[in-house]
């Protein structure tokens, strides 16, 4: 039968273990880790009889899940809060697909080297058809129809 405090123990490493799975910007870690120091905190002030085992295998196993999930939070963040990378190359004068119907003046998506891109244009152009970038604006192109 397991005790409320093998129970906090393992809701620890199963709450560290959900931070990889859902990435919950920490809360599931900071949960484990409270679950953790709980359970540990009741195993020396009861002084329970928890067998030698299981404590050597849960806390070292805590540590490192713990250790990995804030290294993942720590470089998520830093993802997070990197400016988007532009490419050095300007995109003017390429050909590319449209791959989404451009209304005039309104957005649609172009499909130039295998990248993505969302354009604009003056005159409507239908999915499929031939585009040439005449202008790029950070992230947004300014597209015709190509030859």
């Amino acid at each position: 039968m397991c005790s409320f405090v093998e129970v906090l123990l393992l809701l620890s490493i199963i709450l560290v273990l959900v931070e990889f799975i859902l990435t919950t910007g920490g809360i599931s870690a900071f949960a484990g880790l409270v679950s953790f120091f709980m359970a540990l905190a009741l195993i020396f002030i009861m002084k329970l009889n928890i067998p030698p085992l299981f404590l050597k295998i849960t806390i070292p196993t805590f540590i490192v899940l713990f250790i990995l999930s804030i290294v993942v939070i720590i470089l998520a963040y830093k993802a997070h809060k990197q400016k988007p990378i532009i490419s050095d190359k300007p995109m003017v004068d390429k050909i590319g697909i449209c791959t989404k119907t451009i209304k005039p003046n309104r957005y649609g998506q172009v499909e130039i080297d295998g990248e993505i891109w969302e354009a604009t244009s003056d005159e409507e152009i239908k999915k499929g058809e031939r585009i040439r970038v005449i202008e790029q604006n950070s992230l947004k192109l300014t597209v015709k129809k190509g030859e």
